[in-house]
């Protein structure tokens, strides 16, 4: 299928649309891949080394809230998903749909091309080209500060990339952490339902799953073909 745009900004555009049934087999297994218990050992962690406490230097990284969509700065109709999160030394089993846990990826050299943009101490090497993974944005925005109490600090904790100190607490990064950008795919999965598809999913693909709940999977091809 075609799924045709007429209206700016983002048209005119057409793009490909690819629709599957899902079988009753199918529709089971999917079941059984959301209710599954995760485990520690599936989900991205690393280790804090401005942890004093040796018994809990071993952090796995949790998200929190979606903060905001961005598009890429390579890519038109590409786009990337802003995470505020914090990084954890306990971990609780949960069902994978309920996650907000960040999973390990299954491609050893994938994660060894894209591991610094997934590390909410420092910055990923912006002068390098990575044609995998970007960081589309031109500031550092502050977990500290976002996630807080202080409604004043929430949004005032946005920071050049030049500057190692948030101007609104005054905490180095590595110590209030960055927000973490990631691909679609990437996102924990409860953010990924709960948020990301109900604001953003597209419209075509919202009618067809309300009309045959979860018995249609459709996927909009992001990269859509300009109509002159």
């Amino acid at each position: 299928l075609l799924c045709f745009n007429g209206l700016p900004p983002s048209g005119p555009l057409l793009a490909p649309l690819s629709i599957h049934i899902i079988t009753e087999e199918q529709d089971d297994a999917g079941k059984q891949h959301r209710d599954r218990v995760i485990k520690a050992s599936e989900v991205l962690s690393m280790i804090d080394n401005d942890e004093s406490d040796p018994q809990k230097k071993l952090k796995y990284i949790k998200g929190h809230a979606l903060v905001q969509r961005m598009e890429s700065q390579q890519r038109k109709n590409v786009y990337y998903y802003e995470i505020a999160i914090s990084l954890e030394s306990h971990f609780e089993d949960i069902q994978n749909w309920k996650s907000p846990y960040f999973m390990k990826f299954k491609n050893d050299e994938e994660w060894k091309n894209v591991k610094e943009f997934f590390d909410p101490k420092i910055l990923p090497n912006l002068s390098k080209k990575n044609t995998r993974y970007e960081y589309p944005s031109i500031k550092w925005r502050c977990c500290s500060c976002y996630l807080g109490d202080d409604m004043n600090k929430k949004y005032a904790g946005y920071n050049e990339l030049e500057n190692a100190l948030c101007k609104a607490c005054g905490k180095p990064m590595y110590e209030a952490l960055r927000t973490l950008i990631v691909a679609y795919e990437h996102v924990p999965f409860y953010i990924r339902e709960s948020k990301i598809d109900k604001v953003y999913q597209n419209p075509l693909i919202k009618l067809l799953q309300k009309r045959f709940r979860n018995l249609v999977q459709g996927k909009v091809d992001n990269d859509c073909l300009p109509v002159i």
